[in-house]
This record gives structure tokens, sequence and C-alpha cells, in this order.
């Protein structure tokens, strides 16, 4: 497991691959992702928020999360579940699940000083 860093009111992305036995997930025909956070409130979707999760830019598996201004404890590793919508999928499928904690999250607050 590896955790990514997220730097609160920064401009740093945070690029995460996912990958099956058989190389890289396809998103191609992905339309919406959801993304929640272990350990905190907060749960983004991009049906309400699209620049906070990117899966179009990059391809190959590639999700970009745009999350340093979310409101969140800092200090704390948050263990990510991350679900990916598409035309086959209506409700969803879970790509990663927070209690594998193969995708955390730990924000760091580098305006405090």
């Amino acid at each position: 497991m590896s955790v990514e860093m997220v730097f609160k009111g920064r401009d740093n992305l945070n690029a995460v691959v996912f990958g099956e036995d058989n190389g890289e997930i396809d998103f191609s025909d992905v339309t919406r992702m959801e993304l929640f956070l272990k350990g905190d409130t907060t749960s983004i979707d991009t049906d309400e928020n699209p620049d906070l999760i990117d899966w179009t830019t990059v391809g190959n598996g590639v999700v970009i999360f745009n999350l340093s201004d979310l409101d969140v404890v800092v200090n704390k590793d948050l263990p990510a579940t991350l679900v990916a919508y598409d035309p086959s999928r209506p409700d969803g499928q879970v790509i990663v699940y927070q209690d594998d904690r193969k995708l955390t999250f730990r924000f760091i607050d580098t305006l405090a000083g």
C-alpha cells in the first residue's frame, strides 16, 4: 500500500494507476466516479464536482485526483473507496475498497506554518 500525500491549498495533483491481472483498467466508458474516505464524512461525486477526479486525460488506467482544497481531517491516513459508473454498470463498480487499503490519502496542511 502506498499513501498518496495531498498538500492542502497547493496545486499538487495525485495520479494513481489502477490495474487488474491483465493490465491497466480501461476507464474509457466510465461516465462518473465517486470517492469515499473512511474516517471522514467527505465523499466526492464527479456529477457534482467534475474537476476533482479525472480519468479521461491520461488513459491507461490513470486517475488524477485534485483534492487539495477539500475540508478534511489532516495528518491521518484515510483509506478510500473508489466507485466507477458506466452504461453497463449503472449502479457502479467498486474499483478499490477502503478496507483493502489499496488507496489511501493523507492530507497535509502545509499552510498552517
